[in-house]
């Protein structure tokens, strides 16, 4: 199994954004692959800017599944996703500017995303919904 092949240990229970992460999983493989290519320069921008804008959608899928079961820590989540939105951005302003370390820094930035948010901060929101519907 590769770093970005789905793994059911990294669903949530919430279809919409379980579909959504497969998604993110999806793109992260495809630009995986692609860096090994000679072309990667070539597909890092269309992947950034589909990144950036899918990751806003999910983004605001999931902060609203947390208003709906009053996830408790909320407000840091919502810094998190701030401060991977602002990361985001910084990576497609350096690419704009041809930095030649793009390629590399945007898979370190793609690999934190699922290693650190998707299976860890969204595994807690998931384990929240778990136990409120055990209640």
């Amino acid at each position: 199994m590769g770093i970005f092949d789905w793994d059911e240990k990294f669903a949530t229970g919430n279809t919409l954004i379980d579909t959504e992460h497969q998604r993110l999983f999806a793109f992260a493989g495809s630009l995986d692959r692609a860096t090994h290519d000679d072309d990667a320069e070539m597909v890092v921008g269309p992947f950034l800017s589909n990144l950036i804008e899918y990751t806003e959608t999910h983004y605001r899928h999931e902060e609203a599944l947390m208003r709906e079961v009053d996830y408790p820590d909320i407000a840091a989540h919502q810094r998190i996703h701030d401060d991977l939105r602002s990361r985001a951005r910084a990576l497609e302003t350096s690419l704009g500017y041809g930095k030649s370390t793009i390629t590399t820094e945007l898979m370190a930035f793609v690999k934190e995303m699922r290693l650190r948010h998707i299976a860890q901060e969204d595994k807690r929101i998931a384990d929240h919904i778990r136990k409120r519907a055990s209640l």
